[in-house]
């Protein structure tokens, strides 16, 4: 309802900016809609609210400036209560949720506001800006100079303008909804340039810095008001769902009849020596504490096992939305790899495979798990081979379908986490280990695996540490899919171990999804790049996710 208010009373001081995507640092950022100033705060209105004008060059139609950024938070509440809005900054000018008062521009919300279209950080760089002043001695009146096409001035010159987010020098992104860049910093970001800035490449994209307690002669400001946040992603509809249907293949693949389901269930788990559930809630010993500039972690280990845990890395936003929060598991070799951090695993790095991290961002609580072959022994045959010893008849998958269900015994207890959205998402091994979890755990309610090989021929299940010599050679993984109907499945594929030829399995288990009524739950990606996901087909895979756990 206030957001509506908000709109019968914005004035022509304002400009209304609607939602709109950036792309920075290779991420789509959706951005709400907000009101900003049509001008920077000028030295008139800033004596209106605080009675004083700390200007270097005077006149009531200039810039206000040698402001430090406590005194624009400072003027943003003081305005806010003289209109009976409520506050943004709380007594350590940290921003307070859902107010619906003033406030300073986000960074991503002053790059929206800077361009009427898509806008990217290179655009920025390479001089996107309009009306950038020309040396001169002094500040000149706001709206003196032609607006941008929305209408907005001195988006570009005349001052500096504060940010409400810390400064990063290094590519950051807090959220993919209404980033406000880094929880911690030490210097404030300002945007724009000022009176004496020129148009040389070397500036950057106008993209500074400044402490927050320094009042400088050439950095001013300009306020904002949000009418609505960006919104999640909307629930799949037939349209969006459309787009990963299965390409038409020749059937070599036998289709799976949904009544033989509870059999080929029995028939797998036979197959995998699957352990009973376990009825305790395995203890979790904290290994080490993790602060992030986007998340806080706790790396743990899990006892799924009396004295064999499983490493696991919890990742909460910094920023937790409101209610419990959704869960996105990504196993994989190391914890490492989906956090995207070197945390002393043996494969450190994350590039596109750091699903985790992505998870955080997007509001998940993001958990990471190390597969038992790394960290059962020095090596996979001494993993596979203590395994053996505790548990004849156990595969390697089927070590892996029961520790991920020690994890869900122990997430499900935990306060923050909303037990009816748990996704898994996994690339090559991790998408191996996907498959298979979500076949035989039905608390995981959303699958997407990258190029784990859905055809027992396509990849290398005979390795000891998969299957071995139990891989079955009268089934085939088809019939897994069918076990994990009617739950949003997504195969990303990209022509090494999956590619046009994997069409065939997943259309061998529609059947099972028609039958639950869920048939376009089923879907393929097919990015054509080789083995490793392209930055488009994780974006596609994280949309997946976020469309059916929000």
């Amino acid at each position: 309802m206030w957001a509506f208010l908000l709109l019968l009373a914005a004035d022509p001081e304002f400009i209304r900016v609607d939602s709109g995507t950036l792309r920075l640092d290779d991420a789509a950022v959706r951005v709400g809609t907000f009101l900003i100033s049509r001008t920077e705060v000028t030295q008139a209105e800033y004596r209106r609210v605080l009675s004083q004008t700390p200007a270097l060059t005077a006149g009531a139609d200039r810039p206000v400036e040698r402001v430090t950024w406590f005194d624009a938070t400072r003027y943003a509440n003081r305005r806010s209560a003289l209109e009976g809005l409520r506050p943004c900054y709380d007594a350590l000018s940290r921003r307070v949720a859902n107010c619906n008062g003033y406030r300073l521009p986000t960074g991503a919300e002053w790059t929206l506001a800077a361009t009427p279209a898509e806008v990217t950080s290179a655009h920025l760089r390479a001089g996107g800006h309009q009306d950038i002043a020309e040396l001169q001695g002094t500040t000149r009146p706001v709206a003196a100079g032609r607006p941008n096409a929305r209408g907005i001035h001195d988006l570009a010159g005349n001052v500096w303008e504060w940010c409400e987010d810390w400064y990063s020098p290094e590519p950051l992104l807090d959220s993919l909804r209404d980033p406000q860049g880094p929880a911690t910093g030490v210097a404030r970001l300002i945007r724009g340039g000022s009176f004496l800035s020129s148009r040389g490449a070397w500036n950057k994209g106008f993209v500074s810095s400044q402490a927050p307690d320094r009042a400088s002669p050439f950095t001013g400001f300009r306020v904002v008001r949000q009418v609505a946040p960006a919104a999640v992603l909307p629930p799949p509809d037939a349209a969006w769902l459309s787009e990963f249907a299965l390409p038409a293949t020749p059937q070599s693949i036998p289709p799976v009849d949904p009544a033989q389901v509870p059999a080929l269930r029995r028939a797998w788990s036979d197959t995998l020596g699957l352990l009973p559930s376990a009825a305790s809630v395995p203890t979790a010993k904290p290994v080490r504490h993790l602060r992030e500039s986007t998340w806080n972690g706790t790396l743990l280990d899990l006892e799924v096992e009396p004295g064999w845990p499983a490493r696991v890395l919890l990742m909460e936003p910094v920023r937790k939305p409101a209610g419990r929060l959704p869960v996105v598991i990504v196993p994989y070799y190391d914890v490492d790899s989906p956090a995207g951090a070197n945390l002393g695993g043996r494969r450190a790095g994350g590039g596109v495979r750091a699903f985790a991290r992505l998870a955080v961002e997007r509001g998940c609580l993001a958990v990471a798990i190390r597969w038992f072959g790394e960290g059962d022994g020095e090596g996979y045959d001494e993993a596979v081979w203590q395994l053996a010893r505790r548990h004849p008849g156990l595969t390697g998958l089927g070590k892996v379908v029961y520790d991920t269900r020690r994890l869900i015994d122990y997430l499900v207890t935990r306060p923050d986490v909303d037990a009816r959205r748990i996704g898994i998402i996994g690339h090559s091994l991790g998408g191996k280990m996907a498959l298979y979890a979500a076949a035989f755990e039905p608390r995981l309610s959303v699958v997407v695996a990258s190029e784990p090989g859905i055809g027992l021929n396509l990849s290398n299940y005979e390795a000891f540490w998969y299957l071995g010599r139990r891989r079955p050679d009268q089934r085939d993984q088809q019939e897994l899919l069918a076990l994990i109907a009617p739950r949003p499945f997504l195969l990303i594929a990209g022509e090494s171990s999956d590619g046009q030829k994997s069409a065939a399995f997943l259309r061998a288990a529609q059947p099972a999804y028609a039958a639950a009524g869920n048939p376009a739950h089923l879907g393929m990606l097919n990015h054509r790049q080789g083995h490793s996901p392209t930055p488009a087909s994780v974006a596609v895979a994280m949309d997946w996710l976020e469309r059916f756990l929000f």
